[in-house]
């Protein structure tokens, strides 16, 4: 059993590597979950035709110490104000490693480019990179102001989270919307950090399971996805102490006990509830932009 979405995904099915289709044979899946969702059929464009089965929801949120940032910036314009009055008291990841690195400058794209929809179609390697232009320029300029003058970035989420947790950042950044709240739980962040997304809303994507095409057991993967399907593992890995993963099972399709369980849940965490993350739930771009946003930071920002 793997853990698989989008760029991985693509190339996996293209070569023939993944078991399938597999999803018609879970029955969780087709009890319990929207067989119409656009991520049920599409992993960032790329028709799933059965071969990958839905394990999560995710959605990109940022966290903050209110004590520190009492009114935190909403949008990416606000954000460069912010940095220019906060110089080095934010970064995020470096790319072409981290995907939350990533993520966070893809966003960027709907809200300074004012498109949406072009980029679940298909443009030309030359038209993505016009488009590019206004979201190259802005980073370019938000460089100098970053953790440690943007000359280097953070590796990894976690030391992007570690950077925060010690003060040197106001900010973190990450795709685990009730991982934060699970942090304060524990004791690891003060009460006062708090999530949120920009107001132009924030990418959200699904991750997936697929069995090898060689799997030795595949009937045993099987039963373990349809389990990790079930609205009870779905509720369990919704709660800030284990995951903090969004569910993304359809809460109209659970018996009201079910329902009821992943509201508990969503009450207590103290993170954003599913409806306010719906409401500004942005498309996931095709896999292939995902490559060129890459190749853009690298050869056009960074450092730059």
């Amino acid at each position: 059993m793997v853990w698989i979405n989008a760029e991985n995904f693509a190339t996996a099915k293209a070569a023939g590597l993944l078991a399938g289709p597999i999803t018609p044979l879970l029955p969780n899946l087709n009890r319990y979950y929207d067989l119409n969702a656009a991520d049920l059929n599409y992993d960032a464009g790329i028709p799933i035709d059965g071969y990958e089965a839905i394990w999560g929801r995710a959605q990109l949120v940022i966290s903050y110490d209110a004590a520190v940032v009492p009114n935190p910036p909403r949008t990416y314009a606000e954000l460069l104000a912010w940095a220019k009055a906060n110089p080095g008291k934010f970064t995020y990841p470096r790319l072409p490693d981290d995907f939350v690195g990533s993520a966070f400058v893809r966003n960027a794209f709907y809200e300074l480019t004012g498109q949406s929809d072009l980029f679940q179609g298909d443009l030309s390697a030359a038209e993505f990179e016009e488009l590019a232009q206004p979201v190259v320029a802005y980073f370019k300029e938000l460089n100098p102001y970053l953790w440690n003058q943007g000359q280097s970035f953070p590796a990894s989420q976690e030391q992007l989270d570690a950077l925060f947790k010690n003060g040197e950042v106001d900010m973190t950044i990450g795709f685990e919307v009730g991982k934060t709240a699970g942090l304060v739980a524990a004791q690891v962040y003060p009460e006062t950090v708090k999530t949120y997304v920009f107001d132009s809303g924030t990418i959200g994507n699904a991750h997936y399971l697929g069995i090898p095409f060689n799997a030795p057991n595949p009937a045993g993967a099987l039963l373990v996805i349809d389990f990790l399907q079930s609205p009870e593992a779905q509720i369990e890995k919704m709660k800030p102490a284990v995951w903090g993963d969004m569910p993304a099972v359809a809460v109209a399709q659970l018996s009201p006990p079910q329902q009821a369980s992943l509201r508990a849940v969503e009450a207590e965490s103290g993170a954003l509830s599913l409806q306010e993350l719906t409401a500004k739930r942005r498309p996931e771009m095709k896999a292939v932009y995902l490559e060129w946003i890459k190749n853009l930071w690298v050869e056009q920002i960074a450092g730059q």
